[in-house]
């Protein structure tokens, strides 16, 4: 495949997905984000005890957004949105006016070899993008088992002029994830929005 039509073919995806985000979201000024949605287990169990957030998922894999907009369904989530999408191109999309609240980030790829690194997401780009759709105040909440990426994360979050550590901070909403219950431990950090 040519460069011009892999090119092309990113722009299409993206006005669709700006025109989908300003048509499904367009009631609404704050949400609530999870990168890395998964099957939606958590996502949906913090849309059905907070029915007054409009609560956004997005992952990568086709499957797991099914899964996600079914248990929407099946629990009549009507503040429950789910896309297929990375995390960069989700932000660049998402209409100017919406902010967000609280993004999650729950045991997202460590991409844990040296030469993998710079597939973290967890990087000074990503955090510049957040920031642009987080209002003074906003949090960011991650969770891993990797001590490694807190830590790369830890670093990249004090070192960006836009984002405060926050470690103090307790979760807004617990509910045990698939992860939780397989991994051993897990590590949380929270940020706020300067």
């Amino acid at each position: 495949m040519s460069l011009d039509k892999v090119l092309q073919q990113a722009r299409q995806r993206r006005t669709i997905l700006t025109e989908r985000l300003q048509s499904d979201l367009s009631q609404y000024k704050r949400c609530v984000l999870e990168i890395g949605c998964g099957h939606g287990h958590w996502l949906s169990g913090y849309a059905a005890t907070h029915s007054d957030d409009c609560c956004i998922g997005i992952d990568l894999s086709t499957q797991r957004i099914k899964k996600t907009l079914r248990k929407k369904k099946n629990q009549s989530l009507g503040n429950l949105w789910a896309y297929k999408a990375e995390a960069n191109e989700f932000l660049d999309c998402l209409p100017p006016d919406i902010n967000c609240e609280y993004t999650f980030i729950i045991y997202p790829d460590p991409w844990p070899k040296q030469r993998h690194h710079r597939r973290r997401l967890m990087q000074r780009d990503f955090l510049s993008r957040l920031a642009r759709h987080t209002a003074p105040g906003g949090q960011l909440y991650l969770r891993t088992d990797q001590q490694t990426y807190i830590e790369w994360s830890h670093q990249c979050i004090k070192a960006h002029q836009d984002w405060r550590l926050e470690n103090t901070l307790p979760w807004p909403y617990e509910q045990e994830t698939f992860f939780q219950k397989i991994l051993p431990q897990h590590i949380s950090l929270a940020a706020v929005r300067m």
